[in-house]
């Protein structure tokens, strides 16, 4: 199954959490299952506000607002299994809890 832990719905963008090296699939793959539109976000401030594969990435803060605000469900694990215990901490810390992909 795509989804190890969580709930992904269909009627909130998704905010991929870590760009990892194929976002543009899982962002595709996202889009072609019914999201309305998927963000990207990464822990690297160096790509923050930059295009990634034709996608923005938002800064960390902006990211985590919007998932704090349940403005975006934020979608983790399909980048580095190293990130993930960082992106849970870092949802938690916002008021978020994250959908965990499992590639």
């Amino acid at each position: 199954a795509l989804v190890k832990t969580g709930y992904l719905k269909k009627d909130s963008p998704a905010l991929l959490c870590g760009c990892g090296k194929f976002p543009l699939l899982w962002a595709e793959e996202l889009e072609r299952m019914g999201v309305p539109e998927v963000l990207l976000a990464d822990f690297n401030p160096g790509i923050a506000g930059h295009d990634y594969c034709g996608r923005k990435v938002l800064p960390l803060e902006e990211a985590l607002s919007l998932a704090g605000a349940g403005r975006a469900q934020a979608v983790y694990g399909h980048c580095s299994f190293g990130d993930s215990p960082k992106w849970e901490a870092a949802l938690a810390k916002a008021g978020a809890k994250g959908v965990r992909i499992q590639p």
